[in-house]
Order: C-alpha cells, then structure tokens, then sequence
C-alpha cells in the first residue's frame, strides 16, 4: 500500500529530529580532565557551549588517556576533541582544525625566589618538571637537559621545594591559580616573559565534514563578536 504525503512528512520530521538530536563526543586528556578544571581546558569547554547551542547541537565531553588518543580517532568513536595546539593535528591526521583558534597557552618557568643561577636563558640546562599528560609541554621539554614528569601541580612544586628539580615548565595562567588557591605563592617566581605562547582550537574527525563547518562557522561568530575576547578575560581573572 503506498504511503500517504501525510505520513511520508512525519517520518522526515521524525528522523530530521532524531538526526539533529545526535550528541557529539569530543575528547579531552583524561590526565588534565580533573576537577579544578585548568583554567585553559575551561575556556575552551565554556567556548564551546556557545558554539554549539548557535548550532543548537548538544556534545559531550569524553576523557581519553593520551596513550590511547590516537586509536580513539582511527576508530572514529569520537567526533572531534575539546581543544588542542595545532601539534596535536600533526600526531592525529585524521583530524581537520577549525580554522578558529578559541583559546591560548602560555609555557612559563617557575623558580623559587632565591634561586639566582636559573634564568630565561638559562633554564634548558636545568633540571625541569613537568605535567604529564600535556602533549606541547612534552614537545618544548625534548629540548631540555633533564625533564621530570609529574602527576600534579601539587607534586612539581613540592619537587621544587625539596630541590629535587630546579625550575617547572607549566601552563602560567593555570598555575598561578592554583599557587593562589593553595597559599603557595611566596617565595616561588616566574621567569618573565612566558617562553612560548600557542593558540588552541577545535578539531574535528574528517568523517563529519558537514559538523566541521558548522563548527567553524560558530566558533567565527564567536570570535566576530568578541565574545571568545570576553571569556579568556573572565576566566583569566577569575569573574
């Protein structure tokens, strides 16, 4: 029996809604993913909550260690992920960035105040700690003598306090927070200016060409509009 014109609609309204219902998993570092949210990882989460509901689309955040993040996408479990430098799209070609970048990440050296042999020059020759999980920090620490990793900043800045390293490499903006939080901020400084500073962006899975755009389109409005401007400066400072 042929379908009437009526119910032919209700079957294309009922999958349109069911089409447009698809949530999208992007993934983050597992390693980073724990609360307090780093102050990066919050811009670019916060970023994209306004993106897609301009897209009125819902997403989810999907933690993978950094060990499985290249399989993750080869499988195509995931759509895309939260945010990361552009290195990240190197080590995952799979991937397409959205041209748009919706956050920054500033590399900086922290020292304790009394330490005068370590400098802005000099700090590759020390011993240097670092975060683990963090995939650019790995990158810019290949070029140091020695490079320790560790699981938290609580770690690095008791290493540092117990001169088991010399100097961290960190996230500026994320750790001073967290210096700040936990009254730890006399007698460690930072070697201005930071060393390195990398925009960060969205990527998404060449297999959803049409979420691409969409994406990019939103993420431009935002950035149009100042409102990505506006989110680095409330999360930067806390409002």
């Amino acid at each position: 029996m042929p379908i009437s014109h009526s119910f032919a609609l209700m079957l294309l309204f009922a999958f349109s809604l069911a089409a447009r219902a698809e949530t999208v998993s992007l993934g983050v570092p597992k390693e980073i993913f724990k609360k307090p949210l780093p102050l990066t990882l919050q811009l670019c989460l916060e970023a994209a909550e306004l993106a897609f509901h301009k897209m009125d689309r819902e997403f989810r955040v999907v933690p993978v260690p950094l060990k499985e993040t290249k399989n993750r996408f080869k499988s195509g479990k995931l759509h895309g992920e939260l945010c990361r430098t552009e290195a990240f799209g190197r080590l995952v070609p799979v991937l397409d960035k959205v041209p748009t970048p919706v956050g920054v990440i500033d590399e900086a050296v922290f020292i304790l105040a009394e330490e005068q042999e370590i400098s802005r020059e000099n700090w590759k020759m020390a011993r240097v700690g670092i975060l683990q999980g963090v995939l650019d920090t790995l990158i810019l620490a290949q070029e140091v003598e020695t490079a320790m990793q560790f699981k938290s900043p609580a770690g690095m800045t008791k290493a540092l306090r117990d001169d088991t390293v010399d100097a961290l490499l960190i996230s500026r903006v994320d750790y001073l927070r967290f210096l700040e939080d936990h009254r730890l901020m006399d007698n460690v400084k930072i070697l201005d200016p930071s060393v390195e500073r990398k925009n960060l962006y969205m990527f998404v899975h060449q297999k959803y060409p049409e979420l691409h755009e969409q994406l990019a389109a939103a993420v431009k409005v935002l950035e149009n509009t100042g409102m990505i401007t506006e989110l680095r400066l409330r999360i930067a400072t806390g409002g």
